[in-house]
């Protein structure tokens, strides 16, 4: 197990080069700032129970190819009512398909099945034993003819997205989640 260097009770899972100086930064790949380099394939990881008080999973949770241990992982290594945030591709988005290391997309209501409050969740509690409460889900909307996005937040704005994007690609380009874990 890694020591988690006492104050640092932040990760950056598959950091990249996105390091984050107030975090420990993990990644597969030998780069400058990475602090702990483990493949996040395998399972467990190497980091102790209820570590965290804040995890980031951004851009990193579609390159991994068991979604439900990974988000038991995750429960794993967060501290009780510790935060995840995350950010993955709509699975409706080029950005799903483009990238030949991406294994899956994500719908608004794939991490309902995490969520004990859920209608997904209460019909198949036997996915997984990792409990969290989705905190937010927000919509991050390619703006056409430019490589830039804008987040969309509003409630009503994310049901009027939600249902166009069912009808077009390329409308919701990714999804922002902030997850709770729930212990005990």
């Amino acid at each position: 197990m890694v020591n988690t260097m006492g104050y640092l009770r932040k990760l950056n899972l598959g950091c990249g080069t996105d390091i984050r100086k107030d975090c420990i930064n993990q990644d597969i790949m030998v780069l400058n700032g990475v602090d702990v380099i483990s493949d996040l394939s395998k399972y467990p990881y190497p980091f102790k129970d209820n570590t965290f008080n804040e995890i980031f999973a951004i851009s990193v949770l579609e390159h991994l190819p068991q979604f439900v241990e990974t988000m038991s992982e995750l429960h794993r290594i967060c501290a009780p009512g510790g935060s995840v945030y995350i950010r993955v591709p709509f699975w409706n988005s080029e950005i799903t398909y483009i990238d030949p290391t991406h294994f899956r997309g994500f719908s608004e209501r794939t991490f309902h099945f995490f969520d004990p409050r859920s209608f997904h969740y209460q019909e198949r509690p036997y996915y997984s034993t990792a409990r969290f409460h989705i905190q937010s889900i927000e919509y991050r909307v390619k703006i056409p003819f430019q490589w830039r996005s804008i987040l969309i937040k509003s409630s009503w704005k994310k049901r009027l997205f939600s249902i166009v994007a069912t009808f077009f690609c390329n409308v919701i380009w990714e999804l922002q989640v902030e997850l709770k874990a729930v212990k005990g």
